[in-house]
């Protein structure tokens, strides 16, 4: 009886990757063009900066104008959006990698260390100081 659950999972599980992948095939004759023309366009704008790009400093900046201007209204307001909301999570996410990789101990030390040097430094700056001042007023 055991062996015949095993089998109906996993009858279970293949239908289920079967399911996907059909749904998956499916999404991609519908999207699939539009995802094409999207990365054509994108691409065909990159090939035209790089040449804008050697014409000039003055031609280069207002061919970017232009497209941010074009982008933003084919895109609408809703592209400005997930821009800044994909923009705002990649940072939250470098930061806190950031933050969780650095050893907070070492980073101490070396502070320490800073300031041990910057207070010997100027307390050798201020013996200079006080050491030039009383020559000068020997002579």
């Amino acid at each position: 009886m055991e062996s015949g659950g095993m089998e109906e999972g996993e009858e279970e599980t293949r239908g289920l990757a079967g399911r996907v992948g059909e749904e998956t095939k499916k999404l991609w004759r519908v999207g699939g063009p539009a995802v094409i023309i999207r990365l054509s366009t994108f691409g065909s704008f990159i090939v035209t900066q790089s040449f804008v790009g050697r014409c000039g400093e003055l031609e280069l900046a207002s061919y970017g104008l232009v497209f941010s201007i074009l982008i933003r209204f084919s895109h609408g307001i809703m592209g400005l959006w997930l821009g800044m909301l994909c923009g705002s999570v990649v940072q939250t996410l470098v930061l806190t990698s950031i933050t969780i990789r650095t050893n907070w101990d070492n980073q101490v030390e070396k502070a320490k260390s800073r300031l041990r040097r910057w207070e010997l430094s100027s307390q050798d700056d201020a013996n200079n100081a006080n050491g030039e001042t009383s020559g000068r007023d020997s002579r």
